[in-house]
């Protein structure tokens, strides 16, 4: 048995705060200092190990850690505390105290999840305020059971309003979690009358918590009406494949003019609608090959991984019977796949490969929309096309792959003032196998490809752990316009430095 002991009573401090000298004549440049001593004891050669018992929980922090009292400690400590190890250990709640740490540690425990517990009930930071083109500001309030109610199971709902459509979104879930201590396997039920994005893609645990890919939702502005039904059963496979098997039913109204169906030969009028509905069996994977997990405040956080994300949806739409709103028999695949390179002196490359397939006629709510991200002067928002307009292009097959190199920092570093030089290339090809069942819709296809190239300066303004910086984006090639200003975009870049 390996035994590391890393508890503060074997770890000697030196804090220092000021200009001044130390023991020896050495000077202090008031920067802390931490001595970590480890021991092996109890030393077994051989142990019978099975590889079961080694999972991807790296770091597992124990919730009643805090509370331990000396007696506790006393039994894991090789030496008594002295004099220097003592005083530290004042010092230490001091600062605390002085930093408002455990007031931190719970804000930084709600941001994990998204949620602020209080007492029974627990509140969904993400529902209280957002904003997008179609309902400008979005004010709401979501509210779950805590785990003082039950750990194997929540149950909760939300509401919202949109004060430019003027109109109320609700929904409820539940879900129960078979084993407390691993959320990775659960069964869940949702219902929801609220709004999708029309011809958008979505991959199962894709949600960043902090993350410019996710400032995209803000300029989104054509949604379809959306009242929807799944259960869904969540689960672990083979270490690293993270899956989501659902079955779900769903009417899509559209909120534009567009219209869907067939025009009738010799011009003699057409029969189409805005209303669709759709019954779904879907499978969803997540998998990212060795990531290890951190277990902090009973909450499991991803250390990543060497190895690319990779994201994959498979759907089977039916032609449901009587009872269901299934309309249209078809199947669906999409996939993403993502990675970032760390070098010694040349920066991080990075690309992003993303594509989908329809097989099957479709109305545009089920299509895919171009993943564009182009609004006048806003903010820059990665792996998506930045001069392209949000629903431009429509497409029932497409791929694009989205690359960059973040070449780090210049070497001017001032204290406010640390610019970091980003090159963007992004290219991507569709096509549309029924272009004659669409009406009352302006839109292209990338059946000739698309191209943009960009440069971008981050934190030319950095205060803490935000930074603000500035970029220009080109759009060339068969779809860039005659009237060369509008294949630029200039965009502002919000970036999170931790």
């Amino acid at each position: 048995l390996y035994y590391n002991d890393f508890s503060l009573s074997d770890t000697s401090l030196i804090i220092s705060v000021g200009a001044g000298k130390k023991a020896g004549g050495q000077n202090n440049d008031g920067k802390l200092k931490a001595v970590s001593r480890s021991y092996i004891r109890d030393v077994i050669i051989d142990p019978p190990l099975r590889k079961a018992e080694f999972g991807s929980l790296e770091v597992e922090i124990a919730p009643d850690a805090p509370d331990k009292n000396e007696a506790f400690w006393s039994v894991y400590r090789v030496d008594s505390l002295t004099k220097r190890d003592k005083k530290t250990y004042h010092v230490l709640d001091s600062l605390g105290k002085a930093t408002n740490l455990d007031f931190k540690i719970k804000a930084f425990s709600a941001f994990i999840d998204g949620q602020i517990p209080w007492k029974f009930i627990c509140f969904d930071l993400n529902r209280f305020l957002d904003e997008n083109r179609y309902e400008d500001i979005r004010a709401g309030v979501g509210l779950h059971t805590s785990r003082r109610v039950s750990e194997y199971f929540t149950a909760g709902g939300y509401g919202a309003y949109g004060f430019q459509d003027k109109q109320f979104k609700y929904g409820f879930d539940a879900s129960m979690f078979p084993f407390k201590k691993n959320k990775d396997y659960s069964l869940s039920y949702a219902w929801s009358n609220d709004l999708v994005e029309s011809g958008g893609v979505s991959f199962f645990q894709d949600k960043q918590l902090l993350g410019s890919e996710s400032f995209r939702r803000y300029l989104i502005g054509v949604f379809d009406k959306q009242i929807i039904q799944k259960g869904a059963i969540r689960f672990r496979a083979f270490d690293y494949f993270l899956c989501n098997l659902y079955l779900s039913d769903e009417i899509r109204t559209a909120t534009t003019d567009y219209r869907y169906g067939y025009a009738f030969s010799g011009g003699n009028g057409r029969v189409t609608f805005n209303r669709f509905g759709f019954t779904e069996a879907g499978f969803q994977i997540k998998f990212i090959y060795r990531e290890k997990f951190t277990e902090f405040l009973d909450k499991r956080i991803s250390q990543g991984s060497d190895y690319p994300v990779v994201y994959l949806n498979v759907i089977k739409g039916f032609n449901a019977p009587a009872g269901f709103s299934g309309q249209y028999d078809y199947m669906k695949y999409e996939f993403k796949v993502s990675k970032q390179f760390i070098t010694a002196k040349a920066g991080k490359p990075s690309f992003q490969i993303m594509g989908g397939w329809v097989n099957g006629n479709l109305p545009y709510t089920k299509l895919f929309a171009g993943h564009g991200s182009f609004v006048n002067y806003t903010l820059d928002v990665p792996n998506t096309f930045e001069t392209m307009a949000l629903n431009e292009f429509l497409s029932d097959r497409y791929v694009a792959l989205f690359y960059s190199h973040d070449f780090g920092r210049l070497f001017i570093r001032k204290k406010y003032f640390q610019p970091q030089v980003i090159f963007i290339n992004r290219f991507g090809f569709g096509s549309l196998s029924n272009p004659s069942n669409h009406f009352d819709i302006d839109y292209k296809a990338m059946e000739k490809g698309y191209y943009e190239t960009g440069f971008l300066l981050n934190n030319l303004i950095r205060r803490g752990y935000l930074g603000l910086g500035a970029g220009v984006y080109y759009r060339y090639g068969p779809y860039a316009f005659t009237d060369e200003t509008k294949n630029l975009a200039v965009k502002f870049s919000l970036t999170f430095n931790f």
